[in-house]
């Protein structure tokens, strides 16, 4: 075993030349990223290192260990975010499920803590203006404050 492989089993350190991003929501699929890391390690002594390398590298990402727990930690929080941006497109999309149309849906949808969905309704009071004047604000058609 050498060191870097140790290294990295323990998720102290992390592949490069060439880098490999094994997130869910990398740019470069990770067959693609493989593949092209395997192109470039083709020489013999180069393919058996490289393969133990990645399988220490995979091993620390996968057991979040080290250094890696942050890096998944941080990966899940952006997963879960890119999820919940989705799901807030879907539905503010309306009917023709396209956004920016003329049948969008305009509430002001939130998550909460326990990532539930709900409508938050803005909070507003009529003020009772002297001379008959008054009002305040209200909704409007589609749940839109006016």
């Amino acid at each position: 075993m050498i060191l870097n492989e140790i290294l990295l089993a323990e998720g102290f350190g992390t592949l490069d030349m060439p880098d490999i991003n094994l997130s869910a929501l990398a740019p470069i699929p990770l067959d693609q990223q493989l593949a092209s890391a395997e192109k470039s390690n083709a020489t013999a002594t180069n393919a058996a290192r490289w393969t133990r390398m990645l399988t220490a590298y995979r091993h620390a990402w996968d057991t979040r260990s080290g250094l890696q727990a942050l890096c998944r930690n941080d990966d899940d929080t952006a997963i879960v975010k890119a999820d919940q941006k989705a799901e807030l497109d879907r539905l503010r999309a309306g009917p023709d499920g396209r956004l920016y149309t003329s049948d969008d849906d305009h509430s002001m949808y939130k998550f909460d803590e326990n990532g539930n969905i709900y409508v938050e309704a803005p909070a507003y009071t009529s003020s009772g203006g002297g001379g008959g004047g008054g009002g305040g604000g209200g909704f409007c058609r589609r749940s839109r404050w006016c």
